[in-house]
């Protein structure tokens, strides 16, 4: 059967049942997909899927005997994991839920899963709804400050920020997943896709710029076993350490 080539929203169910195969480990189990494809659960965008060929099966039956025959599928699975940021003040999570082709989940864990999904589903809503988060620390009230005192007094209202705008119990957060829309770790916007999946805040662009590189040296300051950054950074400094991380089963 002649090769098929990945376009955005892509994953072996959707061309198994495209191409008429009930059980997408069909195709996966294909010795070149298995190669090419360590992690099952990723296929890029414009990878090469190869599709055995369709054989014929034949049974001996008695006739006007009962037979059974039982067909195993394999149940297209969609599993989110949340990753919270080592900051004081990221608020909690109070519950999250995800929404793809008319299932649901929602719960407060950081793994949510939906079972037995329509394989040829590219969009899903991940919707958070946040905690309140704890009030941070105030100076205790004291006396209206002395003119030239010293040490300064400790004036409660100087602790607070007018621009701090907290969370409230109750506010929620949702996010449109395009699902099996993630472009090649080879390509500079499937370096920023990671990026992002990975919890960092910078335009996924063909082009690299000043957000890019500001975005990579945050990246490279807090992922474990990464030099400093330095005056210039580059998309192809974190590409093989972020696909590893990303990509990993």
């Amino acid at each position: 059967m002649p090769d098929i080539t990945s376009v955005p929203g892509d994953c072996f169910a959707r061309i198994a049942r495209a191409n008429g195969f009930f059980n997408y480990l069909t195709v996966y189990a294909h010795a070149d997909n298995a190669t090419a494809f360590p992690n099952p659960n990723q296929l890029v965008e414009g990878s090469t899927v190869k599709l055995p060929e369709k054989q014929m099966k034949a049974f001996d039956l008695a006739v006007d005997a009962e037979k059974k025959f039982k067909i195993i599928r394999k149940a297209t699975r969609l599993e989110v994991r949340l990753c919270q940021a080592d900051v004081s003040k990221t608020p909690a999570i109070a519950k999250a839920t995800l929404e793809i082709a008319g299932k649901k989940v929602a719960g407060a864990a950081a793994t949510l899963a939906i079972e037995d999904i329509d394989p040829t589903a590219v969009t899903a809503t991940l919707t958070l709804v946040l905690a309140k988060p704890a009030a941070h620390a105030k100076a205790p009230p004291t006396t209206a400050a002395v003119a030239n005192q010293y040490p300064p007094a400790i004036v409660a209202a100087d602790f607070d920020d007018p621009e701090t705008v907290w969370p409230k119990n109750g506010d929620t957060i949702s996010w449109q997943l395009q699902v099996g829309h993630l472009e090649p770790a080879t390509e500079t916007r499937g370096v920023l896709q990671r990026l992002v999946n990975l919890g960092s805040v910078c335009p996924v662009t063909p082009a690299e710029d000043e957000a890019t590189q500001r975005a990579v040296r945050c990246y490279r300051r807090h992922a474990e076993g990464l030099a400093p950054p330095a005056d210039t950074a580059a998309v192809a400094d974190i590409r093989a350490h972020i696909e590893a991380r990303h990509d990993t089963p």
